[in-house]
Parts: structure tokens; sequence; C-alpha cells
């Protein structure tokens, strides 16, 4: 290698990093402009400035209700939500059972092997269930045009009361009517 060709190289070198160019050559990917970008941040900013001020603003408004209703903000109450608890769970559950023994595919499996009744005896059961699943399905269907009705005229949420009739049955009628 050659001492005087390095000295050139370095005193080059110096010379360009003191006029602020670059050392080496731009590599194609680097000098590559990706298609429709400005090389600015123009969205909307993505992280908001938190400070301890603004946190301590934000916990009181949520600590004062302020933060998610306004005071003149009609909030709904629990019965305005789609739950199924207490008597209605109950009356769900048992016309389940119902409709499932009436009219399900394996009650008969359950009769002649499980419980090894005869096959008279199994399609006796089986007609008879077949009454109380059909009367539970009417009863439910009925209660959920009633709730919807009723629903209307207490202006209570109709989509919430039918769904709660179909799948509660009487006692959701008997639910509603308790409410203003």
């Amino acid at each position: 290698l050659d001492d005087a060709l390095m000295g050139e190289k370095l005193a080059e070198a110096i010379r360009k990093s003191k006029e602020g160019k670059d050392l080496r050559p731009k590599l194609l990917e680097e000098q590559y402009d990706l298609p429709f970008s400005s090389k600015r941040n123009v969205g909307p900013q993505q992280t908001p400035d938190w400070t301890a001020e603004r946190i301590d603003d934000s916990m009181k408004d949520r600590g004062t209700g302020r933060g998610k209703f306004a005071p003149g903000d009609i909030i709904l109450d629990e019965f305005e939500t789609p739950n199924i608890e207490g008597s209605l769970r109950a009356y769900s559950v048992v016309a389940s059972i119902f409709v499932s023994l009436g009219f399900g595919r394996s009650t008969s499996g359950l009769l002649l092997d499980v419980l090894k009744l005869d096959d008279n005896v199994a399609a006796n059961i089986i007609d008879t269930m077949q009454a109380p699943a059909l009367a539970v399905m009417v009863a439910s269907v009925g209660s959920s045009i009633a709730t919807y009705i009723i629903a209307s005229q207490k202006n209570r949420n109709k989509f919430v009361w039918g769904l709660k009739g179909l799948l509660g049955g009487p006692p959701a009628i008997f639910e509603l009517r308790a409410l203003d």
C-alpha cells in the first residue's frame, strides 16, 4: 500500500467532512423515493401531549362523572341492557330443557341407551314432552310480542325488551310492567 495515496484519501475525506458532503456514495436503495411520500408527517398527532396536570384533570373529570356524560344527557338504566338475569334466566334454562327433551335428536338415545327404557315407553315420554316444549316456545314468542308492545308504550328500548321476552318468557312481561 502506498502511504502517499492513503494520505491523499485522508485529506480528501477531511475536506469533504468539513464541506458537509457524504464520504461514501449513496446506495440505490437510499436514493429511491416511495411513491406518494412527501417526507413530512402530515397525519394527526398519534399520542396526546400528556402532562401531569392534564392527567390530574382527566382523573378529576372521571371522578365527577363529567368524563363520559354531560349533565343533560340521558343515561340508560340497568333494565335497558340485554342482560338475562334472575327469573328470566331460570325460565330460559327450564324452557331449553323442555325443548331439548321434546325435540332433541338425542333424547331417544338417552332414554333407550342410558336409562335402558323400552321403545314404547321412550316414545310415550318423547310425545308427552313435546306438548310442554311447544307451549314454552309459544309462550316465549307471545312474551316477545307483548314486551315489544309494552316497551313502546313505556318509551323503553323495544328491541332489548323483545329479545328479553323471547329468551326470558312471561317473567319479562312482569319485570317490564313493574318499571316506571
